[in-house]
């Protein structure tokens, strides 16, 4: 699972966290789990700003649906 500031087409940038489904493509497309949609996404690998590896416990409390454990202390 990564973390990824991404920017779209139109410009606006956003964080994600994202699940690797699919290999890149030939045009440099990805599928990939969106958790901030909660739904299947493409992402274009040359509008990735930057990204992280999230750690393990993170992991497991996202898929858990847990994370508003850590936001809300």
């Amino acid at each position: 699972i990564l973390v990824i500031d991404y920017e779209n087409r139109a410009g606006s940038r956003s964080i994600r966290v994202i699940e690797i489904l699919e290999q890149i493509d030939s045009k440099g497309v990805f599928k990939s789990f969106c958790y901030l949609r909660n739904e299947e996404r493409n992402f274009q690998i040359g509008r990735i700003i930057n990204f992280c590896q999230l750690d393990e416990y993170y992991q497991y409390l996202i898929k858990v649906g847990r994370v508003n454990e850590i936001r809300d202390g």
